[in-house]
């Protein structure tokens, strides 16, 4: 049964400027009748600052007067852009990456949304390690943003190591992005990647892999997706998450789906640390599904 979209948790990193996936990503709450839960985190003062503990700054009315402050221009921020949604504002005194698992494990989120990119080089960094630490640790999708058109889905790029859990991972898949294009039509490619640690030696080739892997990917495809032509297979050699970056950025794909545990013998692909190399070079948008989101979820539940 297609699971839709009913709530969606979005990782806010700035209040001033405007957090640039704040946004698109009311317009899709908007357009999927979905309820939006914006967190987002700040830190308190330091204590080993202070040469008192007990000065006012720690004092439980103060601390929540700043959650409150915090919480106000959030509030503000988004009602400047919709009205019309269905938003929930969070601040949180947590790190980043704890307070979206932490909402999204409360909500029971359907989506997860953050952003790969913030100004500067140092806010790259700190933004891209909160989004590989929440896709590590998400029980739901997360869709990790970094094209500044989000609207529009033309191309996607879909992965498999030919497991049953990339089946599972592929189905789940195809509704998300089926939901996020909001009825659009986009251009679908399968990838398989053959994950060798040495070049293959004579008398085998690198076409005479392929060759020999083709036929195991269009059974694959016509098992999970019976109408889907057999044009849409494509087969690279390489380390896996470079040649699923590279695939991408030579087809131009939109958005790159992923799973993140593989279960084919010693194939590597779809495992926790390749959705977390493409997470950081990808320049495209990605979508990741853990394995917990493949299984029944439960009621969601909305404040």
């Amino acid at each position: 049964m297609e699971q839709g979209i009913r709530n969606i948790v979005l990782g806010v990193a700035e209040l001033e400027p405007e957090d640039p996936q704040l946004a698109p990503t009311l317009r899709l709450a908007e357009a999927l009748g979905a309820t939006l839960h914006v967190v987002h985190a700040y830190h308190l003062p330091d204590p080993v600052l202070y040469p008192y503990p007990e000065m006012p700054v720690f004092s439980s009315e103060h601390l929540k007067e700043v959650e409150e402050q915090t919480r106000t221009r959030l509030e503000a921020q988004v009602q400047a852009l919709s009205r019309g949604a269905s938003i929930v504002c969070r601040a949180v005194p947590l790190p980043a990456e704890k307070a979206i698992l932490d909402v999204a494990d409360e909500v029971h989120a359907d989506l997860v949304v953050v952003g790969a990119t913030r100004r500067g080089t140092l806010a790259r960094t700190i933004l891209g390690t909160t989004a590989q630490r929440v896709v590590r640790a998400a029980k739901a999708p997360v869709l990790v943003r970094r094209r500044e058109e989000h609207d529009q889905l033309r191309r996607i790029l879909f992965t498999t190591d030919l497991s049953d859990h990339s089946e599972a991972v592929y189905r789940r898949g195809r509704e998300l992005t089926a939901i996020l294009g909001r009825g659009e039509v986009a251009e679908h490619r399968v990838l398989l990647v053959l994950d060798y640690d040495v070049p293959p030696l004579p008398p085998l080739s690198r076409e005479s892999l392929v060759d020999s892997a083709m036929p195991e990917l269009e059974r694959f495809l016509r098992s999970v997706d019976p109408s889907a032509p057999g044009s849409i297979a494509t087969i690279r050699i390489g380390e896996a998450s470079k040649e699923i970056v590279a695939e991408a950025s030579d087809w131009k794909a939109d958005l790159l789906v992923v799973g993140t545990h593989g279960r084919k013998g010693a194939s590597r692909f779809l495992i926790g640390s390749v959705a977390e190399g493409v997470v950081r070079t990808a320049m495209c948008d990605v979508l990741v599904i853990p394995s917990a989101a493949l299984a029944a979820q439960p009621e969601a539940q909305t404040p």
